[in-house]
């Protein structure tokens, strides 16, 4: 078991079809034994809490928030990694890994490359840039 809290932060209006496959998501990662929480506003994850905390960014840009704008704004927050699902678009990833994120994945990517890129981080005893493998 990791000593991390996997957050999820939707960012989907919830009528999108993103927003269902990023709950699916979030149910196959707490079935593969991650303690996950589910938040839906950047205000909810913007504290310091008592374990490593691995952000999971809905990279969605069609809500209410700007995802790059959110994973800038959450870097500063201590005690965290940041994960940010990315559309297809081109240099989406770069924006994102520029903006502060640990990890940048295609929304399309695989569960189980996605489970990679968080038990590698959640393994972390601190946040850390990852190596360009998972920075897709």
């Amino acid at each position: 078991m990791y000593d991390a809290d996997i957050v999820f932060l939707l960012l989907s209006s919830p009528r999108s079809t993103r927003f269902v496959d990023f709950l699916a998501l979030h149910n196959a990662v707490a079935n593969a034994g991650f303690h996950t929480v589910i938040a839906t506003s950047p205000a909810e994850v913007g504290h310091t809490a008592r374990r490593l905390r691995v952000l999971v960014i809905d990279g969605d840009s069609s809500g209410d928030f700007d995802p790059y704008a959110v994973t800038e704004a959450l870097r500063r927050v201590d005690d965290a990694a940041i994960m940010l699902l990315t559309d297809a678009m081109p240099l989406a990833s770069e924006r994102g890994l520029y903006a502060g994120a640990d990890v940048c994945l295609p929304r399309s990517a695989s569960t189980d490359d996605i489970l990679d890129a968080l038990s590698e981080l959640a393994s972390a005893s601190s946040p850390m840039q990852c190596s360009a493998p998972h920075g897709r």
